[in-house]
């Protein structure tokens, strides 16, 4: 845009057979008021697909007592609901670059806020569908 301020942005596209398809966009503008100071602001938002065990695995192990080995109890460890979706987090971000070469310092102060949707293993996936 110019010397001083500059405008980045990304999209990744993503193909699942499991979930579908996704993209996540970032934007991104950055303002160097001078060469010691540098103020920037983003945008940005993400998934994760569930990996094929969390999306449809039941795994069950059966507990026997020794002292009885036909007394046993099947005991859950995990068991998918199936056709979950995908993790989903919007991040927007400020931040402030102060370098000061002459003192040796360099700050970098950021302020985000991270959004999270649809975590995979938990309840409010059964509610999200």
């Amino acid at each position: 845009m110019t010397d001083s301020l500059l405008l980045n942005g990304g999209l990744m596209y993503e193909e699942s057979d499991l979930i579908g398809d996704d993209t996540s966009p970032k934007i991104g503008l950055v303002y160097k008021l001078n060469p010691s100071n540098t103020f920037r602001v983003s945008y940005s938002k993400a998934s994760r697909n569930p990996v094929l065990y969390e999306d449809q695995a039941n795994a069950e192990i059966t507990l026997c007592l020794i002292a009885a080995p036909t007394t046993c109890f099947p005991l859950t460890v995990y068991s998918s609901t199936g056709g979950l979706k995908s993790e989903v987090i919007r991040s927007a971000e400020i931040g402030w670059l102060g370098q000061y070469r002459s003192v040796g310092l360099t700050t970098d102060i950021r302020l985000f806020h991270d959004e999270l949707r649809r975590m995979v293993g938990t309840i409010s996936d059964i509610h999200q569908r």
